[in-house]
């Protein structure tokens, strides 16, 4: 069910060209890579490897580390924003699918 939801703000996203349509179908994305990854925390879970926790701390430091990077970067203001078809089909979509 989740898939379907995903597939049609797609649509709806590139039918209106939206940003705001785009960024519910982040937010669907960021659901289903959570859901994602909750299924595989708890199957790992199911098998655990007491000489991997070293690994997994430094994965973690490490990830923490580049995010931080990523947001002391500076944004690029000299983006344009396209123009936005607002028509029934992505309305539909988005109060289908809210």
């Amino acid at each position: 069910m989740v898939w379907l939801l995903f597939l049609t703000k797609i649509v709806a996203a590139v039918l209106s060209k939206s940003l705001s349509v785009v960024s519910s179908v982040i937010d669907s994305a960021v659901d289903l890579a959570s859901s994602v990854a909750l299924l595989w925390a708890s199957r790992a879970r199911k098998k655990k490897d007491p000489y991997n926790y070293p690994q997994v701390i430094y994965e973690s430091l490490n990830t923490i580390v580049q995010d931080v990077q990523y947001f002391h970067r500076k944004p690029n203001s000299t983006i344009s924003l396209p123009k936005i078809d607002m028509s029934a089909a992505p309305i539909s979509i988005m109060a289908i699918t809210a």
